[in-house]
């Protein structure tokens, strides 16, 4: 056993010249490589049938277990019209937060595969989770929004409804080999404060980007669009949100800069405070403006304390899971709705997630988009939040 443990990592011919073994080892040697030859054959031949497989079997199973999914087009699709307004009204399917319910929500690996594994894995998956969920359909009602073109609206100022759309055709996109690494996403990030800087936040003495994540990819990591979903990323309620976290504690700032930041626990200056911590929110990877499936934006003078529903959620991740206390939204008439239609990469969406000491923020989410084009890429999106901090006065 000790001449085969001496050069078991060092089988190949290449790596090891056979004249070069003692010769009271070379059959120690012969074998191994023999036994390695034959493992990488098998290996090889492994994978090659394991693809065809993958490639034959899926789309039966898909059929057979999971239902027919459309994915390029929604359940109001009509011919596109390109002369139809683009004020979506009485749109049907968001679905609000109902009066008098305390919604709790727990999300496991579906949320997390369904964008890139096979549906019918998915499907699977999902009915396995559904017996442990916690959420009730009956907690949430639809209801008949507008959702009117900012672009027509020239009276919607950052600084009074709380989003805006910035223009970054000067940023050379390309320069961002990868949307999903947290590194090469910094060259964007430190083009788009200086944009924050010179156009928002001219106060700013300091601006922090947090983690950042694909939306509506189909790779692994990659999350699912929330559709007909409004909500906060983030609770307004800084009481409720300590309470939440003596339960479920943040993890180290490393990993979650936001929660810290919100409960004040992350590493600042003494002579500064935050300010406002802000979405931001583009397309990527598609040939197309976005159209399918827009976000849309609330604004914030419209929405008000008593419309917010304390929602936690808690997302299981496989090898940990993400406890959050995010915001419900209940619907009231007086809400506004406003989106960008035909999105373009070069076009930074930027919104109000949560303002220290003021309740001021703007409840979003995206939705089906009744008139696009039948040949346009579905919606890729990347999105991040950037904590803007000032001096304190």
């Amino acid at each position: 056993n000790e001449p085969r443990r001496k050069i078991s990592f060092l089988y190949s011919r290449t790596l090891i010249p056979q004249s070069s073994i003692p010769e009271k080892h070379s059959s120690t040697y012969k074998t191994m490589v023999r036994c390695c030859f034959f493992d990488l054959k098998s290996l090889s031949i492994a994978a090659a049938l394991g693809a065809i497989a993958v490639k034959v079997i899926n789309p039966f199973l898909n059929d057979w277990i999971a239902s027919p999914v459309e994915l390029s087009k929604d359940a109001h699709s009509t011919p596109y019209d390109p002369e139809k307004s683009t004020d979506i009204m009485e749109y049907p399917d968001m679905g609000f937060v109902r009066e008098g319910r305390q919604v709790e929500l727990s999300m496991g690996l579906t949320f997390i595969l369904q964008q890139s594994f096979p549906r019918w894995f998915v499907t699977l998956l999902q009915r396995y989770e559904s017996r442990n969920s916690n959420s009730n359909e009956r907690d949430y009602e639809p209801k008949n929004v507008n959702i009117l073109d900012a672009r027509q609206r020239d009276y919607l100022k950052f600084d009074e409804a709380g989003f805006t759309l910035l223009e970054m055709s000067d940023f050379n996109f390309s320069s961002v080999a990868n949307w999903r690494s947290q590194q090469d996403i910094k060259l964007f990030q430190s083009a788009l404060e200086t944009k924050l800087r010179q156009e928002l936040f001219p106060q700013a003495s300091r601006i922090v980007f947090t983690y950042s994540v694909v939306r509506g990819g189909s790779q692994f990591g990659d999350q699912p669009a929330a559709i007909n979903a409004p909500h906060l990323d983030y609770s307004q309620n800084d009481t409720a949100r300590h309470e939440f976290h003596q339960s479920w504690p943040p993890f180290d700032y490393k990993y979650n800069k936001e929660q810290h930041i919100l409960m004040g626990t992350d590493p600042r200056d003494e002579d500064e405070v935050l300010s406002v911590l802000l979405g931001i929110w583009k397309p990527i990877y598609i040939n197309n403006p976005v159209c399918d499936h827009p976000l849309a934006v609330m604004d914030g003078r419209t929405f008000h304390r008593n419309q917010e529903v304390p929602h936690p959620i808690h997302i299981n991740f496989g090898i940990f899971t993400f406890h959050n206390l995010n915001g419900g939204v209940k619907y009231n008439e007086s809400q506004k709705w406003y989106y960008y239609p035909f999105q373009k990469e070069e076009e930074v969406l930027v919104f109000t997630q949560y303002t220290k000491d003021d309740y001021f923020c703007t409840p979003h989410g995206s939705f089906e988009n009744p008139n696009c084009p039948e040949d346009y890429d579905t919606r890729v999106s990347v999105e991040m939040r950037a904590a803007v901090f000032v001096k304190k006065q």
